[in-house]
């Protein structure tokens, strides 16, 4: 799930609708009701994509994720609002899921690293989506392998902020990404490790995470970003969860959708939507 600037909606594709129930539909939210989108191509169904607004091109851009038949996928395709459209850059990153993927205002590009696949186990490289090609970087400073770790730009500082994951165990490592290496924030205090969250800007209160698998199973815990990690005790929250959508949803709020609980018989989908608003 992303916010479509250009559109003032947010997108929603594909995902998990049960257990090993894979879709591939496109659904777009106005801030009061979900429409299906019918449009004449499609990515086809998958879970673990992943997605990013372009600023630049006025797209949102859908990379790679895992197929039913639980292979890792390629491909790269940009939404305009009315279809999907299929790209054939010359290079792109080998087939992964999982992998953390934003745009960078710094450098008006969508930034991926890491994810998770056959050819490189857990991904440790970092590219850059300018939209027509990907092209392959090799900073100076770079984080381990990563898959599953929440990824967004602050709008403050314009730098990407990128937390936890799996490498392949839990991490809990605050990474920042300047448009030319990665540096290791260590800041002093910070949510538990944890992977399948996600990050939202929200304006002026800061990054949100929610969220997310952690040592103890699933959380439902709100964290705030503002240079550093503080947690957020709210009267009203969602149910504990993993791998569920949250996207900025234009009007300085976060929207989430759905995720799974971990239960004694199994994973239990949901299909609830929240809005916070600071």
């Amino acid at each position: 799930m992303e916010y479509d600037a250009a559109r003032w909606e947010v997108i929603l594709f594909g995902g998990l609708c049960g257990e090993n129930s894979f879709v591939g539909d496109t659904w777009l939210w106005n801030g009061k009701i979900w429409r299906e989108a019918k449009p004449a191509r499609s990515p086809s169904a998958r879970a673990l994509a992943g997605i990013a607004y372009d600023a630049v091109h006025g797209q949102v851009v859908l990379y790679g994720g895992v197929a039913p038949d639980g292979f890792s996928l390629a491909d790269t395709w940009t939404w305009d609002g009315t279809g999907w459209t299929e790209g054939h850059p010359a290079t792109s990153p080998s087939a992964r899921n999982a992998p953390n993927m934003t745009y960078d205002p710094r450098t008006g590009r969508v930034l991926l690293f890491g994810g998770y696949g056959a050819i490189c186990g857990e991904c440790n490289d970092t590219w850059t989506w300018d939209g027509t090609n990907w092209e392959q970087l090799h900073p100076p400073g770079s984080p381990g392998p990563h898959y599953g770790a929440a990824i967004v730009a602050d709008p403050k500082t314009q730098r990407v902020i990128m937390f936890g994951g799996r490498d392949p165990g839990l991490t809990g490592n605050t990474f920042a990404w300047n448009g030319v290496t990665w540096s290791d924030l260590a800041p002093a205090a910070a949510p538990s490790r944890r992977v399948f969250m996600r990050l939202a800007p929200t304006g002026s209160s800061g990054l949100l995470l929610f969220g997310g698998e952690d040592d103890k199973g699933a959380s439902s815990e709100t964290w705030l970003w503002r240079d550093g990690w503080t947690a957020d005790i709210g009267a009203i929250a969602p149910a504990s969860r993993i791998g569920a959508a949250l996207a900025q949803d234009g009007s300085g709020g976060a929207l989430l959708f759905g995720g799974f609980q971990l239960t004694a018989t199994g994973r239990v989908r949901l299909g609830d939507l929240w809005v916070w608003r600071p």
